[in-house]
């Protein structure tokens, strides 16, 4: 590997700002990363059966709103004793 090469590759882990807002990214995506809604999953396993929970943040800290936390959706799979 070469200087550069390590270079790069600690580059990929350094803080960004969003890819519109950054010098360092030349060409944003097409997607709004920035959004005041993001998402987040909750897996638990408990014996034969996985539970996932899907939960919504809402709420632009930038602009002094409090964020909220919302269940959004749930569902189980369980696994069959054979």
């Amino acid at each position: 590997m070469t200087e550069e090469d390590a270079e790069y590759y600690n580059n990929l882990f350094a803080f960004r700002n969003q890819p519109q807002q950054s010098e360092s990214i030349g060409t944003s995506h097409s997607n709004n990363r920035d959004s005041a809604i993001q998402n987040f999953a909750v897996y638990t396993i408990e014996g034969k059966e996985l539970q996932v929970e899907l939960y919504q943040i809402q709420g632009e800290l930038l602009e002094g709103e409090e964020r909220t936390v919302e269940l959004v959706y749930s569902f189980g799979i369980t696994k069959d004793s054979e």
